[in-house]
């Protein structure tokens, strides 16, 4: 096989498994806003709660015990290969709404901060991820892994589902420009962490 056509397969193959793993990323968290809607702060604590510990679970033996887990092909499909030895994203994802629902749940769950965090988390992230795979041409000059029109799709999205919520314009413009920041720069820490926490606390303190 001629080295090109070869890479050309590995790269379909390796965009196939990202939209595997970000149409689950998707379903998890359209489960959990809507739990989180119809049965409020505590039921969904103990929820949340119980996924993060299974979770852990989950990639202690991943981790440890790789070369004997029994879903190791849905793992080299769900998991990038930096994730075979390391935190999976859904743990970061599940700790980070539920330190959101800890500190920031105060209001109706429909319309609070919190469930707009949720939003970005669940449904931005992908999509820039997404569009970012396809439209990479243009990369942010100070962050080589992030495409300018995937970010740019995120803030857009996100001003779209701020002023859906909360039909507030200022707000939305700087939850916009807040997303735009935080996926083009390079950050250590998991966006699927970070997000839940910051723009919950960020609805907290704006709205």
């Amino acid at each position: 096989m001629k080295p090109s056509l070869r890479n050309k397969k590995i790269k379909v193959r390796l965009i196939k498994n990202e939209i595997y793993r970000k149409t689950l990323h998707i379903t998890l968290g359209t489960f959990l806003i809507l739990f989180y809607i119809n049965f409020g702060k505590f039921a969904s604590l103990i929820l949340f709660s119980s996924l993060l510990f299974l979770a852990i679970i989950s990639d202690v033996i991943r981790i440890r015990l790789y070369f004997i887990n029994p879903v190791k092909r849905i793992n080299e499909v769900l998991a990038r290969s930096y994730e075979t030895t390391s935190i999976g994203a859904h743990t970061y994802f599940f700790a980070g709404v539920l330190v959101a629902i800890l500190l920031f749940d105060s209001r109706s769950p429909v319309v609070s901060p919190v469930v707009f965090a949720m939003l970005i988390a669940a449904y931005v992230d992908p999509l820039i991820t997404i569009t970012g795979i396809f439209f990479n041409k243009i990369r942010h000059p100070y962050n080589q892994s992030k495409s300018v029109i995937g970010t740019s799709i995120g803030g857009l999205v996100t001003l779209v589902i701020a002023l859906s919520l909360f039909n507030n314009i200022p707000f939305a413009v700087l939850a916009s420009l807040l997303l735009y920041l935080l996926d083009s720069i390079p950050i250590s820490l998991n966006d699927n962490f970070i997000y839940p926490i910051i723009f919950s606390l960020f609805g907290s303190l704006m709205l």
